[in-house]
């Protein structure tokens, strides 16, 4: 905002930190008092981060900062009639060196339309219900079942509901959360697929571009690395894992909010798949179960 009156002459800015962006200024006059200049930025980041843009103009000067985050796989996408994955994510090195998702897939902090977005921002404890995120059957697409609107550390509520009809397709039909307690426990149906989140490519993979869940060696890695013995740590890592409990696989109930998280990896296990759990009292440990249940994901750079 400036209060000088005058004309001024088109420029375009180059921007430094996250490289490759142009704030384009057009040309024009200001009225005499206050008012606005609009700078249109364009571009393509050359990573993510905060791009820094040196604004002078009229004897002024000022440094315009704007995040430049990762989105979400398919953020803008209506989905089985709703536009509800407008996520933005940043990295984050981990203790192992590689590069992660700062927050698990669906939080609150990554969500544009929620009222406490902040996508730099991360858990404040493992009971930090804004960096909870979403739920996740092993394998299934990023397709709305999975997502949860989350009130405080102990309660949240399912966007959507239920059904026991299974796809026996490696999409399922809806946004329903699929329910099966018995045979091979599988969302899927009688037919499982190994591959359904194998790499960057795997069919149904969650993460953003150039990003994929951790084989379950290389989440036993990190926390190692990270010195991870319970929740408390796993919260205070710089990865900081929460503990949003999970979802039933015989009703789709929310259970042991607040007590446990358990995150997916890519490995399976016969009929099930790996995952690695973080408790608040007992510690952590790694394990296999049914796919159909719904548990966390953060994802790691390929």
């Amino acid at each position: 905002m400036y209060k000088r009156q005058g004309s001024y002459t088109a420029r375009s800015i180059s921007s430094t930190g996250v490289t490759g962006l142009t704030a384009t200024l057009t040309g024009g006059t200001l009225a005499n008092g206050a008012g606005t200049l609009t700078y249109t930025i364009t571009g393509t980041p050359a990573s993510a981060g905060i791009a820094s843009f040196a604004i002078s103009i009229g004897g002024n000067s000022c440094t315009l900062t704007r995040p430049v985050g990762i989105s979400d796989r398919v953020y803008g996408l209506t989905i089985n009639g709703a536009n509800n994955h407008k996520f933005i994510y940043y990295p984050v090195t981990g203790a192992d060196g590689k590069i992660w998702l700062n927050n698990n897939l669906g939080a609150h902090y990554a969500n544009v339309d929620h009222p406490s977005y902040n996508p730099t921002q991360q858990a404040t404890s493992a009971t930090d219900h804004l960096a909870y995120g979403s739920l996740f059957q092993w394998g299934r697409a990023a397709d709305g079942h999975e997502l949860i609107t989350w009130s405080n550390g102990t309660t949240g509520v399912v966007v959507n509901s239920t059904t026991a009809t299974r796809p026996e397709a490696d999409t399922a039909a809806n946004a329903l959360f699929i329910t099966i307690s018995s045979g091979n426990n599988d969302w899927r149906g009688a037919t499982q697929n190994n591959n359904l989140w194998q790499g960057v490519n795997g069919i149904n993979n969650p993460c953003p571009d150039g990003y994929r869940l951790p084989t379950n060696a290389e989440l036993t890695t990190l926390v190692t690395a990270s010195t991870i013995t319970n929740s408390a740590t796993a919260a205070s890592s710089n990865l900081k894992f929460t503990i949003p409990g999970y979802r039933r696989s015989i009703d789709g109930s929310l259970t042991s909010v607040g007590i446990m998280g358990s995150y997916w990896s890519s490995s399976v296990s016969g009929i099930y798949a790996r995952i690695r759990s973080f408790y608040n009292i007992v510690g952590t440990n790694t394990n296999s179960d049914a796919r159909v249940f719904g548990y966390t994901v953060r994802c790691l750079k390929d």
